[in-house]
Order: structure tokens, then C-alpha cells, then sequence
């Protein structure tokens, strides 16, 4: 099914919003309406802050529902945009208890939101939002007749399947007046602690947040479903795991947790163990706090929710929504000083209850949400023993996968939402409101099943028609970064206490970066006379075409050659660190592919320079300064490596053949002629570095270099180390972790990961039976659409790709994975055909720039020597004779030198399970637990450190790789770890 733009022809809901504690203002209504109005309602044309007449038909009121007291529950309805007689109505319930339904309004489904960015200060202005999902019925008799759903998200799991089961009842005994109810939908919905609960540490296990041994220790200690501090073991376990998780936002693992300097002292911060309602009010305990916008970061939601705080105590806004004056004399969002009662303790009865009287039922779930777990909601459904009609599979927005899903008998059907926390459609709008859109035009106005079943297999067709994004897979094996290390001595963390990140000091951090490209000749002269040894094939540049004015850093780009038969030359740009070069250490950085450019370190991950893409209208693209570029701590050498990457290039067409060990000899050589040729760095502390596919390269050239010095080979290299992010390491353990991650992290079901592991033998031939064939066919239809580089990421292939070259499977080798998500680089295309969401549009400018004639002069290109530049070049004969670099790893780090192994949480081609894997096969005795590290008072991954100096840390949000995905949390990470002399202040306190 091709994904169309939302029909206005199509969709025509009536949301009412239900709100308690606000009562009518005596005032009549702005317009006339035809519905029918009590003098406690008004239709509003105009609001506060919202510039012009409202493009909807919206109505506020009250409604009594307890004369007694005098109860009243306030609303807002909202009329669909096309056929209010005839389209569905459906009641939306928000959680808490006690959230102000204005938050499913202007926060989640509703026609309003926010301006956050355009606020400056006064009454905040509202916007429309493209992507709403737009004794009553005693005052609205017009709408008895419309399909009715009730629905709502979080605590209101509780209540709406409840409400929705009462409504039954009174259909079936008769009532008044008469409902046509059609079914209910939930989100991410509190159900019953028994499930929602013991979901939540497989849940964190499967995302990262603990490691496999504190998992273990807690399954094996603790007993699921009863008293689970029954032990000490048990309380140890769980201690463990509320350390590691306690400054995790638990509404959404990969967003900050904004809590403020001086927290409600009378309420602690969420334990793994805290229900769904304390958790949600643990994180929400700073809306009553006296706060302004501009002391909280715009990076928090809570800068959003003030801005409905501020707006709904506007006494224009009071008035013009109708409220009674003096019954709420200070409003706030989510209101947890009710006296409630929470008395419903499971409503998977209801559910049931429901269901199996025939009536619709949709529950979603944000995959990225602690708070309620899509495992325990998958869980809770599993326990209807219903039988699935349509197994799990994914569902597709604009040609993207945009979670999963999996439809069971009486109408109930489940999905995941890629990327959503606790609630998703405030997350991931677009997604929501296409998800809404084709389960509750299932039936229309209708209730055929047969209609259902026809549409409700669109919610998630099987296979996408079109792609509405161009491009080629957001990041390849070239962009991969090293991620922070933690030693004892010097890491993320330090003991128990984490470290707040600082600016970096100008008096800490100077690396010189040499980047390494084969296939550019160089010209003869040079711009500024330096004071390092040169080669006639180097020169020193302070102007680069599409950069203002003179670089602010010194950059130097030559050739070496590395092989004289053939006349093998390697291309390098030589950042110098922006401190003092001479002291600080040198850096050779590699970029994987094989036969990817080292461009894109310098321009994409690491390095002093960033394309404008946001700027960029025609022509030479610009560049900008990266204000998170390791050379302001470190001097590095970026290498083209092997030859036919970048600009290096070889005189005879048998040069161009290559090897992993070939590229490792060409590279010792390398260095050998570069440090003779710039003699005065040989006193600096030398690591060797780079990420993907150089995980076969680095350690292999690192263990080189050891018995070079060992047998006082020349010149005497100062080696302290090497650092390697999301390595290639070990097909044996990289491979199997795929799955396994796959499963984690909600791309998989159960069922396909239990079918694996039951019919695939692990770590042999995993098609050897019929059964294992099956389950492994499954799996890749399952993830055959999921950018693998980082699975949040849009999967930006063409309309045309390449015909000889298939997409990956499970299965695929990380270096086959990179080129087949990579292959559209060599098309001949403009940014204007791609996406902006897609890396690829970055990618291209590169290519653009690279083999502009001035910026070849610039560089000091050798013409003629690289016709075309291409990022990647994976028509290079090379040769994987590198199977394991294990050993390497091993033999480096117990030889005393210093590592750092770090892996993006969200990739898929080297999952950091498999990373982990190798790591605890080295058997080094662990030195400091697994534990957060931060950046700005947020964490910013995991990390452990081994005897040997060996550290491995992880990136939360990091792809393949996470330097071009996390920039600011790298550079910290990467701060800590190479300045082994530097202890910053550890005591954290939260941005």
C-alpha cells in the first residue's frame, strides 16, 4: 500500500477531551453552532495566542456528574474536519491520574500544539498541528449515531477498557441512551502490575541499560511475580540495577532526564521496581516548581509543558475557553495531589471482557518507553490466548518502517511505534496519526468484519510499493567513530561518582589529526612556511573552497609512498591539535569500508569541518567549523587506506589489489615515512584508532608497531595505545549477536527468536536444517527495512536501486551489510532528490565538493591520479584475509598498552552485544562494574573497564557510528579517556 497524504475526504473524527476541576465562565458562546449547547458550553472561534479564527470547530463545557458534590468535568470537543453527522466519535482519556486532557490536545493527538521555538516570552502562541487525530450525549443527541470508540494512553490503561466494558453492559441491559461503541484503542497502557512490572528489566537489559551479568544475577536471585526483595541477594541485584538506570528518563530512554538542581526534596528519584504511576510522577515532580522557559533547556520537555501552564492561567484564555472563575485557582498539567485511590488493580478482565463480545480494539506501544514496556503489554495479550491471525511483521509510514505489528482474533491488534516513548504520538506524530488513520477507517461507518480484516492489514503492509525518501543507508562502514573509554585510573566515571562534563580546556586537550587519502597529487607550493619537516609531497593550507575566511586550524595534506613497484600512494590530511602540538598526543585515524575515504572522519565524525546542509541552496557546498572536533584535544593523521579510497591511488592497475594484511603493511610503512619526514612527533604519545571495518585494521597494525619497537626496529615509535569504535572484529561473535539485538530491541518477536534458537545452531552453519532456514527467512523479512547502521534512522534506498546487488539479511557480513545499504553513492544525483532526513543528502555533498576543480587545487590533488571521487569505493579488489583480530586485541592490551572499545547502542551491523561478547572471551578480570557515564549531567552510555587498561564503553542513541550520530557525548568520552592525567570534578548535577 502506497502511503498517501491524510485524505480530508477520508477522515472526520470528534475528539472530546475530558478535563476535571474546571467549571463554565457565565459568558455565551463566540458563534452560533448546530449542535446542541447547554449555557454550561461554548463554541469558540478564537483563542489566546493562536494567530487568526481557529481552523477547526472547537467547543468547551462542562458536564455535572455528581450533583451531591458538584462535581463537573470539563472538555473540549472537537469536530472532525469533514463529516462531524457522519464519521466516528471517540472519547480520549489522558493518564496520571490527574493529567490535564489538554496535554492529549496540544501535546499528543489534538489540532493545537505549542511554539516552543518561536517563544520568546508572554503568552506562548499555538500552532495547528497537521497531524491531530480530529450526560453528554443528553446535549449532543446528534451524535448517538456515530461509531464510537473510547481511548486514551499510559494510566488511562486503567480506565479505559473499564469504561469500555460498562458501556457494554449497558447496551446489553438496555440503557439510555443508546451507544453505537465500536471498540477502544490504547497506548503504551498501564494494565496490571503482575505484567507491566516485571517487564521493565528484560527491557533494559534488551536496550543497554544493564549488562548481561547484572540480568543474570537478577533472574537468578529474584523470583518474577512475587516479593522480589524476598532475598538479599535479590535487593543487592536490584540495587545494582536502580544505579544503573536511575538517571535514565524512563518515558523515553534516549531523551534527558530534566530534573532540575533542587528537586522536590519529599520525592526520590524511580526505581526499577516503581509502578508505572510512581514513575510518571517521579518524572514530573518539577511542574509545580516556579520556573521560567528560559531556565530549562530546550531540549526538555518540560520547557513544552510549562508553556501550557503559562497559557491555561491566562485570564483571557480562561475566559475565552468558558471556565468558571475561582475553581481552579492555579492550574497545572498533572495534578498528583488527589486524593486518589488506585482500586482497579489488573483490567486485563475488561480486556477480555470486550473483546471477545466483538468489538475493536488496537493497543500500541512506543518501543523506547520503561515506563510500560511493550514486553509486559505483549505479555498481558499473550495471556488472552487468542489466536493471531497475521503474524508479526513491520508497518510502514512515507515507505519507513514505523514499528510492528500483529493482529489476533476478535478484532484486537497490536504495534509497536519505532522510536516512541510514553506517550508515542508525541514522539513520533506523523507515524501516530497513520497508524490512527488506518485502523479507525477499518470499518468506516461500518462494522464488516470482512472491511476489518481487508484494511486492517494495511496498518502494516507486508512490503512498501514506494519509497518516499531517496538516498543511500544513513551512515556506512566510513562513518563510524571510537566511543569513550573508561580506565580506572582515567574514564567516564570515576569510583561510584560520575564526572560532569566540561568545556574543554585549552590547556588539556592539543591533537594534531593527520588524515590519510590516496589519489590526490600534490602541488608544488605551499601557502605559509611551518615549522615541521616537509616532504615536496605536503603542503600547509589556510584557505579551503566553501569555507569563510582562513581555517581556523592548521591542516596539512600530502602523499607517501607505500609501495614503489607500483607506485602506491596514500593521500593524508595532518590536523595539528589546537593546543600545543608538540606536547599532546598523535592520532592515526582509519575509516572502514573497506575503501571508504577518511573524509569522512574529517567531515562527518571526528574531524574540524562539517558540511552545511541546512544552508546549502546550490553550488559548492559550505563548510563549517565543528566545535566538537577531537583536534582540540589530539593530533591526528587521516589516512586513505587502502589504496583506491579517497584520493590514494596506485600507478599500475595490479596495485589496486588489496588485502586487510596488505593494507596493514602499506600503513606501517606509512608511518615509518611520515615520522621521518616530521621527526619532531616521535616523542608524542602515538594511539592508533578508527571504527567498522578498520576493527580488522587497528588492533592488526597496533600489534605491528609492538614488535617493531620490540626488536628496536627504526624510527622508535612512542605507542601508548589504539581505540576502536563499533569494530568488524570476529564474524563468530559478531554475527550471532544480531539477532539477539534484533529481539532486544523490539524488531523481532518472541516467537521468531525462540524459533531461532531452537532450529539454528549458533555459531555454525545456521542453514543447515529446513527449520532454521524458515526462521532465519522471518527474521530478514522482518528487518529487511531497517537502516541497520542505526535503527531509529530512515532507510534511504531509491526508487531504482542497483539491480545486481540484493539488500542485506541477518546474515550478511558487517562489511556486506555497509555495501548494500551503501550501494546509491555512485548515482548520478542531486540533493534536491533527496530527503533531508536522509544522511545520504549530506553524503553527496562530499562527493560534490571533493571533485571540485578548485578544491583539488586547494588540496594539492595529483591529476589524472582519481578521475571521480566517491566516499566509498567498494569495486576495490580487496581480499577479507583477516578473519579474527582477537588475538590482536589480546596481545596488544596484555602487553600494557591502553584501549578503548565503544559501540552505538542502535547498531545493528556490529551490535555491541557481539562486542561485548569478544571482550569477555579475553577473560580479563573486570576492574570497575558496569556503571553510566555522563555528558551534562545526562547519560551518555555504559561503560566497563577491564584489567590491562582495557575499557568498553557504549553511546545511547550512537549508530554505526556514534560520533556522527552523538558528536558532543564522543568528544567527551574520548576527552576522559585519552587525557590520563586529567580528573575532572566527578560530582554531576543534571541539565
Amino acid at each position: 500500500m502506497t502511503p498517501t497524504r491524510p485524505s480530508r475526504k477520508l477522515w472526520c473524527l470528534v475528539f472530546l477531551f475530558l478535563c476535571c476541576g474546571l467549571s463554565p465562565s457565565s459568558s455565551s458562546s463566540s458563534t452560533s453552532s448546530q449542535i446542541n449547547k447547554t449555557s454550561s458550553s461554548r463554541v469558540i472561534t478564537r483563542l489566546p495566542g493562536f494567530d487568526g479564527p481557529l481552523p477547526f470547530h472547537l467547543q468547551t463545557g462542562y458536564v455535572e456528574v455528581d450533583e451531591g458534590n458538584g462535581v463537573r468535568l470539563f472538555y473540549y470537543f472537537v469536530r472532525s474536519e469533514r463529516s462531524p453527522a457522519d464519521d466516528p466519535l471517540m472519547l480520549w482519556l489522558t493518564g496520571g491520574p490527574g493529567c490535564s486532557v489538554l496535554t492529549g490536545l496540544a501535546y499528543e493527538i489534538g489540532p493545537l500544539r505549542f511554539d516552543l521555538d518561536g517563544h520568546v516570552h508572554g503568552l506562548p502562541k499555538l500552532l495547528y498541528n497537521q497531524n491531530s487525530w480530529t450526560k453528554w450525549f443528553d446535549e449532543h443527541p446528534e451524535f448517538l449515531s456515530n461509531p464510537l470508540y473510547i481511548a486514551g494512553d499510559s494510566y488511562s490503561g486503567k480506565i479505559v477498557p473499564t469504561v469500555t466494558s460498562q458501556i457494554t453492559r449497558g447496551i446489553q441491559a438496555g440503557s439510555e441512551p443508546s451507544l453505537n461503541l465500536k471498540g477502544y484503542l490504547m497506548g503504551n497502557p498501564v494494565t496490571d502490575p503482575s505484567f507491566d512490572e516485571p517487564s521493565k528489566i528484560p527491557f533494559a537489559h534488551g536496550m543497554g541499560l544493564i549488562s548481561d551479568e547484572m540480568y543474570e544475577a537478577y533472574k537468578k536471585s529474584c523470583s518474577v511475580g512475587e516479593d522480589r526483595h524476598q532475598t538479599i541477594e535479590c535487593t543487592n541485584s536490584l540495587d545494582d540495577i536502580d544505579e544503573g538506570i536511575k538517571d535514565i528518563n524512563t518515558g523515553h530512554i534516549l531523551e534527558p532526564l530534566c530534573t532540575f538542581a533542587s528537586p522536590h526534596p519529599n520525592k526520590p528519584t524511580p526505581k526499577i521496581t516503581s509502578s508505572a504511576r510512581e514513575m510518571l510522577q517521579l518524572l514530573d515532580y518539577t511542574e509545580d516548581e516556579e520556573l521560567n522557559l528560559s531556565e530549562i533547556s530546550s531540549k526538555c520537555r518540560t520547557a513544552e509543558y510549562l508553556m501550557s501552564r503559562t497559557w491555561a492561567n491566562n485570564a483571557s484564555v480562561r475566559e475565552a475557553l468558558g471556565i468558571h472563575e475561582g475553581t481552579v485557582p492555579s492550574w497545572i498539567r498533572c495534578n498528583y495531589d488527589i486524593p486518589y485511590t488506585c482500586d482497579i488493580r489488573s483490567t486485563v478482565k475488561y480486556y477480555l471482557d470486550v473483546t471477545t463480545k466483538g468489538y475493536r480494539s488496537l493497543v500500541y506501544s512506543g518501543d523506547h518507553d520503561l515506563v510500560v514496556p511493550f514486553i509486559g503489554t505483549q505479555a498481558w495479550i499473550k495471556s488472552l490466548n487468542f489466536s493471531v491471525v497475521d503474524k508479526w511483521r513491520p508497518w510502514y509510514v512515507d515507505g519507513q518502517v514505523a514499528g510492528y505489528t500483529r493482529s489476533y482474533s476478535n478484532n484486537l491488534t497490536f504495534a509497536t511505534v519505532k522510536g516512541g516513548g510514553h506517550t508515542a504520538p508525541g514522539d513520533m506524530p506523523s507515524q501516530c496519526f497513520t497508524m490512527f488513520e488506518r485502523w479507525v477507517s477499518a470499518v468506516g461507518c461500518s462494522s464488516s468484519s470482512a472491511t476489518y480484516r481487508r484494511l486492517h492489514h494495511h496498518l502494516l503492509p507486508p512490503t512498501r510499493s514506494t519509497r518516499a525518501v531517496a538516498g543511500s543507508s544513513p551512515i556506512s562502514l566510513a562513518s563510524m567513530d571510537p566511543s569513550p573509554s573508561i580506565s580506572k585510573q582515567v574514564g567516564l566515571v570515576s569510583g561510584s561518582a560520575t564526572m560532569t562534563a566540561t568545556r574543554p580546556s585549552r590547556e588539556l586537550w592539543c591533537l594534531v589529526f593527520i588524515f590519510l587519502c590516496c589519489g590526490l597529487s600534490c602541488s608544488s607550493s605551499s601557502s605559509t612556511s611551518r615549522q615541521f619537516n616537509k616532504s615536496n609531497s605536503s603542503r600547509i593550507i589556510t584557505h579551503l573552497p566553501g569555507f569563510d575566511g582562513p581555517i581556523p586550524f592548521h591542516l596539512e595534506t600530502g602523499y607517501v609512498e607505500v609501495d614503489e613497484g607500483n607506485g602506491v600512494r596514500l593521500f593524508y590530511y595532518f590536523v595539528l591539535s589546537e593546543r600545543s602540538p608538540a606536547d599532546d598526543p598523535l592520532m592515526l585515524w582509519l575509516t572502514g569500508g573497506p575503501g571508504c575515504s577518511v573524509l569522512t572522519g574529517l567531515a562527518y565524525e571526528i574531524g574540524p569541518l562539517s558540511f552545511d546542509l541546512d544552508g546549502h541552496v546550490d553550488g559548492l557546498p559550505k563548510l563549517l567549523y565543528n566545535q566538537n572536533s577531537w583536534t582540540k584535544l589530539s593530533n591526528i593523521i587521516f589516512l586513505d587506506s587502502p589504496v583506491g579510497a579517497g584520493f590514494s591511488y596506485s600507478e599500475t592497475e595490479q596495485g589496486y589489489n588489496s588485502s586487510d594484511t596488505k593494507a596493514v603493511n602499506h600503513i606501517i610503512v606509512f608511518l615509518s615515512k611520515w615520522f621521518d619526514d616530521h621527526p619532531e612527533f616521535l616523542s608524542n604519545p602515538l594511539y592508533i584508532a578508527g571504527d567498522s571495518y578498520s576493527g580488522k585494521i587497528v588492533p592488526t597494525v597496533t600489534s605491528q608497531i609492538i614488535r617493531g619497537i620490540q626488536v628496536g626496529s627504526e624510527p622508535p615509535l612512542n605507542l601508548k595505545g589504539y581505540l576502536v569504535g563499533n569494530p568488524v572484529t570476529d564474524s563468530s561473535f559478531d554475527k550471532p549477536s544480531k539477532i539477539p539485538f534484533a529481539h532486544g530491541m523490539g524488531l523481532i518477536s518472541d516467537e521468531m527468536y525462540e524459533a531461532y534458537k531452537k532450529s539454528c545452531s549458533v555459531g555454525e552453519d545456521r542453514h543447515q536444517t529446513i527449520e532454521c532456514a524458515n526462521s532465519l527467512d522471518d527474521i530478514d523479512d522482518s528487518i529487511k527495512d531497517i537502516c541497520t547502521n542505526h535503527i531509529l534512522e530512515p532507510l534511504c534506498t531509491f526508487a531504482s536501486p542497483h539491480p545486481n546487488k540484493p539488500m542485506p539479511t541477518i546474515n550478511s557480513s558487517a562489511r556486506e551489510m555497509l555495501q548494500l545499504q551503501d550501494y546509491t553513492e555512485d548515482a548520478e544525483l542531486h540533493l534536491s532528490e533527496i530527503s533531508l532526513k536522509c544522511r545520504t543528502a549530506g553524503y553527496l555533498m562530499s562527493k560534490t565538493w571533493a571533485n571540485s576543480a578548485n578544491v583539488r587545487e586547494a588540496l594539492g590533488i595529483h591529476k589524472g591520479t582519481v578521475p571521480s571521487w566517491i566516499r566509498c569505493n567498494y569495486d576495490i579488489p580487496y581480499t577479507s584475509d583477516i578473519r579474527s583480530t582477537v588475538k590482536y586485541h589480546l596481545d596488544v592490551t596484555t602487553k600494557g598498552y591502553r584501549s578503548l572499545v565503544y559501540s552505538g547502542d542502535h547498531d545493528l551491523v556490529v551490535p555491541y552485544i557481539g562486542t561485548q561478547a569478544w571482550i569477555k572471551s579475553l577473560n580479563f578480570s573486570v576492574v570497575d562494574k558496569w556503571r553510566p557515564w555522563y555528558v551534562d549531567g545526562q547519560v551518555a552510555g555504559y561503560t566497563r573497564s577491564y584489567s590491562n587498561n582495557l575499557t568498553f564503553a557504549t553511546v545511547k542513541g550512537g549508530g554505526h557510528t556514534a560520533p556522527e550520530f552523538m558528536p558532543r557525548q564522543c568528544f567527551a568520552m574520548f576527552e576522559r579517556w585519552i587525557s590520563v592525567h586529567s580528573r575532572p570534578n566527578p560530582t554531576v548535577r543534571r541539565g
